[in-house]
């Protein structure tokens, strides 16, 4: 269940990314005054904790034992508050991987993975991508009250060509560039900074596919499979070829 959906969406919901302090389960150094940590003021609601995998040791076993145990105490408190908190997890390390290696505690680990979730690489979602660095691109120009600026058709193909190691916080990352160094609105391939892999280079356009538009009864299934066969059975990449949704391409392979 989504947390928005939930009898706890309009209770406190603390993202925050791990480091020795902010995941701990008090704040405060002063033993004598007790401050409510992270996990104890985000109390009936959602605890996001982003890059799990890069907790320290230590901390690790603190958040463990505030899992098991339901219950936090303050720095320099002699009683222990009760938790009712949902906690959702992200990282880009490969815990199994963490944990087989020792980096990563078993129980935690276990703890952790009751409910999972895999996110395909940024690279294998097809559009995806560029709809990602136009909203990017679009908020950056706005925070920093720049002029709109728009992707040419270059850059859009060099986006579906780049491989993204970084995922959608590269594309941010380039997007907010972007606009804050490109003074053209219209926003051209060499502008991204992006350098494929070596031997890789940009595609040319590509000409209209020889089959045409597939026919709307969708008895003719040639030029769908010659489409996906060209394009590697990228459906995003083979609906554009032929001038028809993605949806529509679907329900013909289903069919």
């Amino acid at each position: 269940m989504r947390p928005g959906r939930s009898s706890r969406s309009t209770a406190p919901r603390f993202p925050r990314r791990c480091s020795s302090r902010r995941c701990s389960a008090t704040s405060g150094a002063d033993a004598r005054q007790p401050k409510s940590g992270l996990l104890e003021a985000a109390q009936r609601g959602t605890f996001f904790l982003d890059e799990v995998g890069l907790l320290p040791e230590g901390v690790q076993g603190k958040l463990l034992k505030a899992i098991e145990d339901r219950e936090v105490r303050r720095l320099g408190a002699t009683r222990s508050i009760a938790l009712d908190v949902w906690i959702i997890a992200a990282t880009s390390e490969d815990l199994a991987a963490a944990r087989q290696a020792g980096r990563f505690q078993e129980a935690l680990y276990h703890r952790l993975s009751v409910l999972t979730f895999r996110l395909p690489a940024l690279r294998t979602r097809g559009d995806d991508v560029v709809l990602l660095a136009e909203r990017f691109l679009a908020r950056a120009c706005a925070e920093y009250g720049l002029g709109a600026k728009r992707l040419g058709t270059d850059a859009r193909r060099l986006l579906l060509e780049y491989p993204w190691p970084g995922n959608v916080r590269e594309v941010e990352n380039v997007m907010e560039r972007v606009a804050l160094l490109g003074e053209e609105a219209m926003v051209g391939a060499e502008r991204l900074g992006l350098a494929l892999p070596t031997g890789r280079r940009p595609r040319a356009a590509e000409p209209p596919s020889a089959a045409g538009p597939a026919p709307a009864d969708g008895d003719d299934v040639e030029p769908l499979l010659l489409a996906l066969a060209q394009t590697g059975w990228n459906v995003s990449l083979a609906a554009r070829r032929l001038g028809i949704s993605r949806n529509a391409i679907r329900y013909r392979i289903e069919k």
